[in-house]
């Protein structure tokens, strides 16, 4: 299917977003598995506000990123990218939390918490890619400018959440 066809049901969406919340909180509870309940805890919430968090507040800039681009995508159909590629992220973090939860129990490094942290902004900067691609395909320069804009949104939100994260 291509992709600036594509158009999710409702129900669709609700699953994609789903997928994005249960992928996200699990590959945060694994993050924590070795390092105590607090640290699951944290984890639980943490991941999910990292990676849907950001999707929330990085979609109204790429909307009108897309529109000083003349790209024609409604509103909708820009959810419909959103979504779609949420729901592709959070079926890769359920997909590793078995390995993270390995490394989270067996693991132990100062250099463990580094880590983890690129391991997540590694995977933000691949959905974001995808997003960029989806949506800002024929507009380099506004590809590149969304995209350092995400990756600075998501850097600056993972210096929020990490130091409250019982995980040194």
């Amino acid at each position: 299917m291509e992709h600036d066809t594509l158009t999710l049901a409702a129900p669709d969406r609700g699953r994609a977003l789903g997928i994005a919340l249960l992928g996200s909180a699990a590959f945060g509870v694994a993050a924590g598995l070795g390092h105590g309940a607090l640290a699951t805890l944290h984890g639980a919430w943490a991941s999910p506000a990292l990676f849907l968090g950001g999707a929330a507040l990085a979609t109204p800039p790429l909307y009108l990123f897309c529109a000083r681009s003349g790209a024609r995508l409604s509103a909708e159909e820009l959810l419909d990218h959103v979504t779609a590629v949420l729901g592709t992220t959070g079926t890769a973090l359920l997909g590793l939390a078995a390995p993270v939860a390995f490394f989270s129990a067996t693991l132990r490094s100062p250099a463990a918490l580094p880590m983890l942290v690129c391991a997540s902004l590694a995977i933000g900067a691949v959905a974001v890619h995808a997003l960029a691609r989806r949506t800002l395909s024929h507009s380099f320069l506004n590809l590149a400018l969304w995209v350092a804009f995400a990756l600075a949104l998501g850097g600056r939100l993972v210096a929020a959440i990490v130091p409250h994260l019982p995980l040194h």
